[in-house]
Order: structure tokens, then C-alpha cells, then sequence
């Protein structure tokens, strides 16, 4: 957070608009910044990651607009880390948990808020894929969208 706050100060940056977003090993810093620094980020983008620190608490994540992406045959990271840290998010946000696809399958999994107009929109996108399964939660806090390619 010490580069962070530098980098804001030093550019003179609107700190309502600070994005966190981090791929594979960088995607386990941005849960666990996400998680330590609630409040601090506008929203975050954790790529093909999921691993989290051990102070990992998922319900600061609950009112943080999240963008998160994880390919389902991932050989290098995978799949079911991502899955575990967002089960603890909708399990924080008193959402039902997704049965989410097996490896084999070839459709996208998309899980969404039904109750935010922009998830409407990513949906959408989506869809215009052949095969696309949707899970809905309807948490009107919780901003978290998980797209899953085969």
C-alpha cells in the first residue's frame, strides 16, 4: 500500500478511482489487497487466481465491484481455487453457493447479479456464445461477476 499511496500522491490521482487487478499470482495479491484494504479500490480484476493470505475475510469483499475470470481447464493455476474464494464471498453474502460445470463441459459459466443493469449487459455479451450457463445471485451489494471459458 506504501507504492500505492506514493503513486496517488505523486500523480495526484482521485482515489475514488483506484483499480487493483492482478493476473495468476498477481490475482492472489488482489484478493488478499482487496480483502486488507477495504474501501481503498473502486474495484478489482483478479485474473486465473484464486489462492488467498491467511487474513483473507470474504465479506469486506461484498460491497467491492469485482470482475473476476478463470478458464476452467487453467493447467497452471487452478480452477477450483478461484471457485473456493467466491464460494466464501456469496457464502458471506448469504447467497445460495453455484454447482458449477466439470472440466469436460463446453459451455461458459457466467455468475451474475440479476439486480445490476451492467451484469445484464455482460450477460448478454455472453450469450452471444453458443453455450452459456448463468448463475444469479440477487445480493443488490454484491457487484461480482465470475466469467469461466471451457
Amino acid at each position: 500500500m506504501t507504492m500505492v499511496d506514493r503513486a496517488i500522491h505523486t500523480l495526484n490521482a482521485d482515489t475514488n478511482r483506484v483499480y487493483l487487478s492482478g493476473y495468476s499470482q498477481g490475482s492472489y495479491g488482489t484478493w488478499t489487497m482487496l480483502s486488507r484494504y477495504d474501501g481503498r479500490f473502486a474495484a478489482g480484476i483478479p485474473i486465473s487466481g484464486g489462492t488467498v493470505a491467511s487474513d483473507f475475510v470474504p465479506s469486506r469483499l461484498i460491497d467491492t465491484p469485482i470482475l473476476t475470470l478463470h478458464a476452467r481447464d487453467d493447467a497452471s493455476a487452478s480452477v477450483t481455487a478461484t471457485r473456493n474464494v467466491l464460494n466464501s464471498i456469496l457464502a458471506a453474502a448469504h447467497e445460495p453457493l453455484p454447482t458449477y460445470l466439470a472440466a469436460s463441459n463446453p459451455a461458459t459459466f457466467t455468475l451474475s447479479n440479476s439486480t445490476l443493469p451492467f451484469h445484464t449487459e455482460f450477460r448478454a455479451l455472453v450469450h452471444q456464445q453458443e453455450n452459456s450457463i448463468d448463475f444469479l445471485v440477487s445480493n443488490p451489494k454484491l457487484d461480482l461477476i465470475y466469467y469461466e471459458p471451457p
